[in-house]
């Protein structure tokens, strides 16, 4: 209560305003001012979201109520250092058992728990604990709708959120080029290690506009490549991936192709995918979006492929914004899933080879901030 107390009666403070705009793990953000180094802000960051669903075949349990999402991020932000940690709601039991806390109740889980040092003067930053995965999170954030649907790495299982170890990041000058590398333990985060082996990635991402007066972020292209294995049998876990954004005030939209050699400790697995989606931009008058998966776990498979397609609408409610997006929507969707025999958990299983959903969804992302002193 203390805490709530605090964010909501302190006053937004110009250095606070200042240190706490939006940041990207693996870029590094200067302030829109100059800071005392003694400054110390806190930022909450709520994210919820719940919905009604009905899925068509009805087999096994087709009309439900979910919470589609449910984050809370604490930061603790000074100058060159900052402190986060990020807890997200999950099922207990987990996905196939009834073995959880008190039934299967939801409960928190630490997705990231992060030390931070950002040098904005030369470009770099650091971090270490467990830490943001680059990759996903730059796909999270060209998709932006991470209440509506996982990015396709996370929805098919080839990445994870978050991992142990810790990675570093150079910025050119006008944001032209961010160059990155992580080591990760490569088990996720919600493994131990399981080998001596970890798992090295890097990450180029290029902004063409940094050249010209316009926002260098409207237009960014990346490329990564990932050595890792999982599990005692140091099974192979690669990745490599491109990915094109493009933002507007009007719209916004990506492609990211994803390519990997092993997976969940399967060494043939040869999983690949393509996603393109595309959404309305702050400037719209509604939230829209539409988003297309191509994805295959072996790709030297015949008839192994799957296609799952999103469309999505709801109305601009008055309110704070986040990140460009309305701090409260409300939106109904569609979502449709097409497997061919050999892509269905169960292959040739006709009722799982086509499905389609809608859903009716009530999301609140909510950020606040107030300057502290230090201790």
């Amino acid at each position: 209560m203390t805490l709530l107390l605090l964010l909501s009666a302190a006053a937004w403070s110009s250095p606070c305003e200042a240190l706490l705009q939006p940041r990207t793990p693996g870029v590094p953000n200067a302030p829109a001012q100059a800071v005392a180094t003694d400054t110390l802000c806190l930022q909450l960051d709520l994210d919820v979201a719940g919905r009604a669903a009905m899925t068509t075949p009805a087999v096994g349990v087709s009309r439900e109520l979910l919470l589609s999402r449910g984050q809370a991020e604490l930061e603790l932000r000074a100058p060159v250092a900052s402190a986060r940690l990020n807890l997200d709601a999950v099922r207990s039991g987990g996905a196939a058992g009834y073995v959880g806390v008190a039934g299967e109740s939801l409960v928190p889980r630490v997705q990231v728990a992060e030390a931070r040092l950002d040098l904005t003067a030369l470009g770099l930053a650091a971090a270490g604990g467990l830490v943001d995965d680059l990759w996903v999170i730059g796909a999270q954030d060209a998709w932006a709708l991470p209440a509506v649907a996982l990015t396709m790495g996370q929805e098919q299982g080839w990445l994870e959120r978050s991992d142990l170890g810790l990675w570093a990041a150079w910025t050119a000058p006008k944001r032209l080029v961010t160059i990155s590398a992580s080591a990760l333990s490569g088990e996720g985060l919600a493994r131990r290690e399981r080998n001596n082996g970890q798992n090295l990635m890097g990450i180029v991402t290029v902004r063409p506009l940094g050249l010209t007066t316009l926002p260098a972020d409207r237009v960014e292209v990346s490329v990564m490549a990932r050595e890792g294995s999982r599990g005692v049998s140091y099974a192979p876990d690669h990745r490599v991936g491109a990915r094109a954004t493009m933002n507007h005030p009007i719209a916004s939209a990506s492609a990211e192709l994803l390519l990997g050699w092993g997976y969940d400790t399967d060494s043939k697995a040869l999983p690949a995918g393509l996603s393109l989606s595309a959404r309305c931009g702050e400037g719209c008058p509604v939230i829209a979006w539409a988003r297309v998966d191509w994805t295959t776990n072996q790709r030297d498979l015949d008839e192994s492929d799957a296609v799952t397609w999103r469309v999505g609408l709801g109305p601009k409610l008055p309110g704070p914004t986040v990140a460009g997006l309305p701090g409260v929507q409300l939106v109904v969707g569609a979502e449709g899933r097409y497997a061919q025999p050999q892509a269905t958990a169960l292959a040739g299983a006709e009722a799982a080879a086509q499905t389609h959903t809608v859903f009716l969804q009530l999301n609140a992302r909510l950020r606040g901030g107030s300057p502290l002193s230090p201790s």
